[in-house]
C-alpha cells in the first residue's frame, strides 16, 4: 500500500457505488458459497484459478476481501507472524464475525482468465452474495521507521557479482537463538523488505525506509533471540543501532485502507444444481509409478510441478491419508503400525486438463488424486465415524477466569504480539497474542497452530465459558524451556515438570494458559469425528 499525504481526504469515496460492480463486470460463470465444514485446518486455502476452477476453502469474508482487492500483494515470500493480522488491518471496520465465521467458494471461469480478472470477478460474487459495500479510507499505522544514525557503518557498494544477504554460516539454522547475515550490494528497499522476515521474533509492525540512502550497501549483522537460555547478547534493534549506524524509531503513517460499509452474515441461496455443474473433473493421476522407498534412502519430499508432474520422495502412507483427507493422524484410527513407518516413493502425472500450462497443482487439487491413487494401488478402504480419542481439553478450573468480557460489537481477532523493544535480551515471555471479543472456541481453534511445538493434538473447548473476551497470553517456545527442548511426543502439562524457581527459565504454553487466563489445557478423552481405516495392503500393485 502506498503512503497518502496527510492532507489526502480521509474517505477518499464513501458510498456504496466503490463497492458495486459496473455493468459490464465480469463475473464467474456459476458460483457455489456454502459455509465451511469443520477442520483442524484453521488457516483458508486456495484463491487460484486452476483449468477453469477456482476454489477458496475456509476462508472468512476478511479473508475474500483481502484477496479480492489484492491487499498488500507486494508482500510476498514467507511472512512473519505479525503480517497477516496486520494485514487485516487494512480491511477496517465490519461486524464482530467478519474474522470468523469461514466459507468454502468454488466457480467457473474461462481457464486464459487473467489474475486481475479473477479478482473482479470475486468482487462482483462478494456485492452479489454477501451484500458487500465497502469505501476506500485512510487509517494511521505503526511502523518502525528505518532511519540514518549520527555515524553511519555501513559500507557504500563497489558492485558486485553477490547481491543480497545470506546467512552466516550458509547452513545456519532459523532456529539458532544466534542469527549473523552478510549483506552485499543491497538497497535500503531490500534491506525493509527482508529484515522483519528473519527477525521475527522482534517486529511487529511493518518497516519502512526513511534513511534516505540510495544505491547499494554492504554489511554484516549479528543478534540473539530473547529468552534463549543463557543468552548474554543483543537484540536486534540495539545490533542496528551499534553495528550498522542506523536506529530504527516507531511511528504513525497515514497508509490507505478498505473501510466495510456493510455485509451480510449469511449469503444469498445458490443457484439450483450449482455444485453439480462445478464438479472436479478428473479425480485420479493419468499415470503413477509407485516403489518402496530404498532402505538406506534418505531423501524425504513432497514437490509438485508445473504441468502436472508431482514427485514423492521416503514418505509415509500415513503422511499421504492425512494429506489427502485433511485430518491430522491423532484422528485417524485403526492404522497397522507399518503404516506409520514404511515409506514409498511416488512419480504421477496429472491430467493435462487439471494442470495448466507454467502452474503447479496445490494440495486442494491434489487430494482427490491422492485419494484415489490410494485406493486404487493400495486398496484402501475407510469410513467416517465418532470415537472417544485423546485430545487437549481446553476448561475452566475454579474460580473467575482471568478474562475481560469484550466489546461485542468489535471485530473478533487475535494478533501475534512480541516484547516491546525495550524488553531485555533475557525475557523469556518472546512468544504472544492479543486477543478481542474471541470465544473459548475461537482459541482452542488458533492455539494449536500458535504453539504447535507444545500441542500435538486437537484442542476443544469444554470450558462452559459463553461469549467473547478481551486477553493477552504469553509463553517461553518450548526450545527455551529445560527439560523440553528437543523432545518429542505430547510436552506434559503445567506441574509434571515440577515448580520453576527461576523466574528466567520460561513458561510453558499451559503454564500461561492456567496463570494468565485462568484455564486449563489437558489431555482428556473426547468423542471427535474419525477416518477409521478398515483395510489397506502393505504392498501396492504393480506398475
Amino acid at each position: 500500500m502506498r503512503i497518502l499525504s496527510v492532507a489526502t481526504a480521509i474517505v477518499l469515496c464513501s458510498t456504496r457505488a466503490f463497492s458495486q460492480p459496473a455493468e459490464a463486470s465480469p463475473k464467474f460463470d456459476v458460483a457455489d458459497v456454502h459455509v465451511s465444514a469443520a477442520t483442524f485446518n484453521s488457516g483458508f486455502r486456495g484463491g487460484i484459478l486452476r483449468g477453469g476452477r477456482y476454489e477458496v476453502r475456509n476462508a472468512t469474508v476478511l479473508d475474500l476481501i483481502k484477496l479480492a482487492y489484492n491487499v498488500d500483494a507486494d508482500q510476498v515470500g514467507r511472512r512473519p507472524p505479525w503480517a497477516d493480522a496486520d494485514r487485516g488491518d487494512k480491511v477496517i471496520g465490519g461486524p464482530s464475525w467478519l474474522d470468523a465465521d469461514r466459507f468454502d467458494i468454488i466457480a467457473r471461469s474461462p481457464v486464459s482468465t487473467p489474475p486481475e480478472t479473477v479478482r473482479a470477478m470475486l468482487r462482483a460474487l462478494l456485492v452479489d452474495r454477501f451484500d458487500l459495500a465497502v469505501h476506500q479510507a485512510e487509517k494511521p499505522f505503526l511502523v518502525y521507521a528505518l532511519k540514518s544514525g549520527p555515524q553511519l557503518r555501513i559500507k557504500k557498494s563497489a558492485g558486485s557479482d553477490s547481491t543480497g544477504c545470506r546467512r552466516d554460516p550458509p547452513n545456519a539454522s532459523a532456529d539458532d537463538p544466534e542469527h549473523a547475515i552478510v549483506c552485499r550490494n543491497v538497497s535500503m528497499a531490500s534491506v525493509v523488505a527482508f529484515l522483519p522476515n528473519i527477525a521475527t521474533q522482534y517486529f511487529d509492525h511493518p518497516l519502512v525506509d526513511k534513511t534516505g540512502l540510495e544505491g547499494t550497501w554492504d554489511f554484516d549483522l549479528r543478534w540473539s533471540d530473547r529468552g534463549a537460555p543463557g543468552s548474554s547478547g543483543i537484540s536486534v534493534f540495539n545490533a542496528i543501532e551499534k553495528q550498522l549506524g542506523l536506529k530504527l524509531e516507531l511511528q504513525k503513517v497515514p497508509l490507505a485502507v478498505i473501510a466495510v460499509d456493510h455485509v451480510n452474515r449469511r449469503p444469498t441461496e445458490n443457484s439450483p444444481g450449482a455444485l453439480q455443474s462445478l464438479s472436479e473433473g478428473s479425480a485420479a493421476f493419468e499415470v503413477a509409478d509407485v516403489k518402496p522407498s530404498a532402505p538406506d534412502s534418505t531423501l524425504r519430499g513432497f514437490r509438485s510441478q508445473p504441468g502436472g508432474r508431482v514427485t514423492v520422495q521416503g514418505v509415509t502412507l500415513m503422511r499421504l491419508i492425512e494429506v489427502a483427507w485433511d485430518e491430522p493422524q491423532e484422528m485417524i484410527v485403526g492404522a497397522p503400525k507399518w503404516l506409520d513407518n514404511d515409506r514409498f516413493d511416488i512419480i504421477a502425472k496429472a491430467p493435462a486438463e487439471a494442470a495448466p500450462a507454467g502452474q503447479a497443482l496445490d494440495f486442494e487439487a491434489l487430494r482427490p488424486m491422492i485419494r484415489s491413487l490410494l485406493t486404487d494401488r493400495f486398496k484402501l478402504v475407510t469410513h467416517n465415524e465418532v470415537q472417544p480419542v485423546p485430545v487437549y481439553a481446553l476448561t475452566s478450573r475454579k474460580g473467575e477466569p482471568r478474562l475481560k468480557k469484550a466489546d461485542l460489537t468489535v471485530r473478533s481477532e487475535c494478533r501475534f504480539a512480541p516484547l516491546p523493544p525495550g524488553a531485555g535480551i533475557n525475557s523469556p515471555l518472546t512468544s504472544g497474542y492479543v486477543c478481542q471479543n474471541t470465544t473459548m472456541a475461537q482459541l482452542a481453534e488458533k492455539i494449536r497452530g500458535w504453539a504447535g511445538t507444545y500441542i500435538t493434538r486437537t484442542v476443544v473447548d469444554l470450558t462452559g465459558i459463553a461469549g467473547g473476551w478481551d486477553f493477552v497470553l504469553r509463553w517461553t517456545p518450548a526450545r527455551n524451556v529445560p527439560g523440553l527442548a528437543g523432545r518429542g511426543g505430547d510436552p506434559q502439562p503445567p506441574g509434571a515438570l515440577g515448580p520453576s524457581t527461576d523466574p528466567t527459565s520460561g513458561v510453558t504454553v499451559f503454564e500461561a494458559i492456567d496463570r494468565q487466563l485462568g484455564l486449563k489445557l489437558e489431555v482428556q478423552k473426547h468423542p471427535m469425528p474419525v477416518l477409521v481405516i478398515d483395510h489397506v495392503e502393505q504392498k501396492p500393485t504393480e506398475n
